[in-house]
């Protein structure tokens, strides 16, 4: 197979013989777009199953689906556990095992099977699942990392940001306030220099009626002393 494949491992809890307690088994996956291979261990014996371009076209037919649609069935079945999937891995004969598993289609439950024979090097196939496993593992390692650092470093510019947030909402807090005692200061002034205009307006006014009220009470005293001068044959008027 290309360099360009695909590789997936998956862990499986499958029935053991005679409906005793679960077996375990690693399935690795090594996936192109026309065909695939499968390499399989319990730890102590391992299987291969090397589905050729010709047979995975001939299944797909079978089903009705293009090559492509059925790779990216079974690659998603034996890449991740599938919830709902009854998956299952029975002798087949002669040291060969059936691996198996269910899947739903436009309501039915459909199933596919493969058979796999014993690996001519059992220590081989084994070390190329653990040689995957632990790189794999050091690959999530490594990307855990990358992701806490790339956390750590989000998480101090977010607090660089919460603190200049708060740096920009005091000075505008102080910048309004002393607007607003600016603004205040200069409102009352106003209200001051309003306020002694209008004191200045009603004196002027008082002052203006209590002259008015002057002349009309000087004017008849005038006429009188005008009059008693007649009276007397004097002529002119007092000034």
């Amino acid at each position: 197979m290309d360099s360009s494949y695909r590789q997936t491992c998956l862990r499986l809890e499958v029935p053991g013989r005679e409906n005793e307690q679960q077996e375990v088994i690693f399935i690795k996956g090594n996936w192109s777009d026309s065909r695939f291979e499968l390499f399989i261990t319990d730890g102590i014996n391992t299987w291969i199953c090397k589905a050729l371009e010709s047979e995975v076209k001939e299944r797909a037919s079978q089903w009705d689906q293009p090559v492509s649609d059925y790779i990216e069935t079974a690659e998603r079945h034996l890449g991740f556990r599938q919830p709902g999937s009854t998956y299952g891995f029975v002798d087949a004969g002669d040291g060969h095992k059936r691996l198996s598993w269910t899947f739903e289609k436009q309501g039915t439950t459909l199933e596919w099977r493969w058979k796999c024979k014993p690996s001519p090097d059992n220590k081989k196939t084994t070390s190329e699942i653990l040689d995957f496993l632990m790189d794999a593992n050091i690959r999530l390692s490594e990307e855990v990392v990358r992701k806490t650092q790339s956390f750590d470093r989000l998480k101090l510019e977010a607090e660089k940001c919460l603190a200049q947030s708060e740096k920009f909402s005091n000075e505008k807090a102080e910048l309004e306030s002393a607007l607003y005692a600016k603004v205040l200061h200069r409102y009352t002034n106003v209200l001051m220099i309003s306020s002694v205009q209008s004191l200045m307006m009603k004196v002027c006014w008082c002052l203006k009626l209590k002259k008015g009220k002057t002349e009309r009470t000087a004017r008849p005293t005038i006429e009188a002393g005008t009059q008693w001068q007649i009276t007397s044959g004097r002529r002119g008027v007092i000034r």
